[in-house]
C-alpha cells in the first residue's frame, strides 16, 4: 500500500481532532439529554437515535479520512446527507396539523423494512412457504396502519423517492440563499452517488479525479479528502441544528465550531478545484 506522507501531519492539516472534538462535545449533550426520555415511538426517539447513528457514521468518516481513503469517507458522507434531509424534512412539517402522521409512518415503514427481511429469509433461505405467507399477511396488517400510501423508500414522506423529498424542500424554501446551498450540496450527493455506486462503473467513472485516470485506485492519498469533510460537516450542521432546537440543548458554539470548520474545508476544495479537479 502506498503511504501518505505522514499520518500525524495528515491528522493536524486536516483538523480531525478539532472535529472530534466537536462530534464528542455533542454526543455528550444529546446523551445527557437522552436520559430524560423513555424509549417510545415519538419524534424525540428519532431525534436521539438519528444523533446516536450520525455520530457513529462521522466518526467512521474520520478514520477513513486519517488513513487516506478519502472515496471511503465520501460513500459513508452520502450517509449523513441522507440522514440530514430526514430531518430538514421533519423540520419543514414540524408545525403540521397532522406531524404525528409523518411520525408514525416513519416508525411503520421501519417495522416494513423489517417484515420484508424476513419474509425474504423464510422464502428464500427456509424454504418457508408458510412462515412467508403469515410475514406478508403482517405486512400488509402494517401497511394499512400506514396515514399515507405510495411506494419507494420515502413513501412515509408523500413523496417515493430521496430525490423527491430534497427537491421538496428546495422548491419550498423560502431563503433563497439557502435553496441555492441546497442544491449545491445535493450535487455533491450525486457525484459521491455516481463515483460510488456498482450500476454506475463507480471506479471507473471516477468523477472528481485527474480525468485520464482509468482503473481501480485504492491505494492510500494524502490528497482529496476535503470533498467528503466538507460535505460531512454541512451535513451535519442541519442535524445539529435541528436537534439542539428540538430538544432545547445549547448548542450555539457548537454550530459555530462545525460552521468554522465546513468552511475550511470548503476553501481548501475549491483551492484544489482550482488546481484541475471537477465534481
Amino acid at each position: 500500500m502506498k503511504m501518505i506522507c505522514s499520518q500525524e501531519q495528515h491528522i493536524i492539516n486536516l483538523r480531525l481532532q478539532e472535529l472530534e472534538h466537536a462530534l464528542n462535545r455533542f454526543e455528550d449533550i444529546v446523551a445527557a439529554e437522552s436520559n430524560k426520555y423513555h424509549v417510545a415511538n415519538d419524534y424525540p426517539n428519532i431525534l436521539i437515535k438519528l444523533a446516536g447513528k450520525t455520530i457513529w457514521t462521522f466518526r467512521e468518516i474520520l478514520c477513513l479520512c486519517s488513513s487516506g481513503f478519502p472515496e471511503g469517507a465520501l460513500s459513508l458522507a452520502r450517509n449523513l446527507y441522507e440522514q440530514s434531509i430526514t430531518l430538514a424534512f421533519f423540520n419543514k412539517v414540524r408545525r403540521n396539523a397532522d406531524f404525528q402522521d409523518y411520525v408514525d409512518d416513519y416508525y411503520i415503514d421501519a417495522e416494513m423494512q423489517r417484515t420484508r427481511v424476513l419474509k425474504w429469509e423464510a422464502k428464500y433461505s427456509n424454504n418457508d412457504a408458510q412462515q412467508a405467507q403469515r410475514y406478508e399477511n403482517e405486512l400488509q396488517r402494517i401497511k394499512s396502519s400506514a396515514h399515507r400510501k405510495g411506494k419507494g423508500d420515502y413513501w412515509w414522506t408523500g413523496h417515493n423517492s430521496f430525490s423527491g423529498v430534497v427537491e421538496y424542500l428546495i422548491s419550498t424554501e423560502s431563503d433563497v440563499q439557502f435553496s441555492r446551498m441546497m442544491a449545491r450540496v445535493h450535487i455533491v450527493y450525486k457525484r459521491a452517488c455516481a463515483s460510488l455506486h456498482a450500476g454506475s462503473l463507480g471506479n471507473n467513472i471516477r468523477l472528481g479525479v485527474e480525468p485520464s485516470f482509468a482503473g481501480v485506485d485504492n491505494t492510500a492519498k494524502a490528497q482529496g479528502h476535503e470533498l467528503p469533510l466538507c460535505f460531512s460537516t454541512y451535513s451535519f450542521i442541519l442535524i445539529v441544528g435541528v436537534i439542539c432546537h428540538e430538544l432545547k440543548l445549547d448548542g450555539a458554539d457548537l454550530l459555530k465550531e462545525f460552521n468554522n470548520l465546513a468552511v475550511f474545508y470548503m476553501d481548501k476544495w475549491h483551492n484544489d478545484l482550482g488546481k484541475g479537479e471537477t465534481i
